[in-house]
């Protein structure tokens, strides 16, 4: 049987060794293990659709409350900073977080659910608006595309960055 480099092995099997500041042990843990994320304290809220009433006739959009839409912005741009995190995260560190921090999965969720679909008049959104719309949808694009790469290398990653 050939043997195989630690680097080849799927992630699930591989091992590091985990050092504790605080009590100063050692001990090796599977690459894929929750103790590897327990003292990053990264939470991923939920998406929710943009506040606005658009006009198809008039082709704009009216009745816009200022601070729905700043608050929404704010909420856009967490949801897109964390996702940018997410996306430059080592290999094994995106899985650990994929598959062990639930507030993700609620976050991708929550976008699939209430995102503009193409054939919705989202055109008529203010331009940063729109811009920041796009770009979270292009991280989450992004991230659902590192979820589903196979063997993920070096040179396939960093078009993501």
């Amino acid at each position: 049987m050939p043997a195989f480099k630690e680097e080849n092995l799927p992630l699930d099997i591989r091992s590091d060794t985990y050092h504790d500041t605080i009590t100063g042990i050692s001990q090796v843990f599977p690459l894929l293990d929750p103790k590897w994320i327990e003292n990053e304290e990264i939470e991923f809220i939920s998406y929710v659709p943009v506040p606005v009433n658009v006009n198809i006739l008039k082709q704009t959009c009216n009745n816009v409350d200022e601070t729905e839409l700043q608050a929404w912005e704010d909420r856009a741009n967490f949801i897109n900073n964390d996702l940018k995190w997410l996306l430059c995260q080592s290999h094994s560190r995106f899985w650990n977080h994929v598959i062990f921090n639930k507030s993700i999965n609620i976050c991708l969720d929550s976008f699939l659910k209430s995102s503009p679909r193409s054939y919705d008049v989202w055109k008529f959104l203010p331009d940063e608006i729109l811009n920041l719309q796009k770009e979270i949808h292009r991280n989450i694009f992004m991230v659902y595309l590192r979820i589903a790469t196979h063997k993920e290398s070096k040179v396939s990653i960093s078009f993501l960055l």
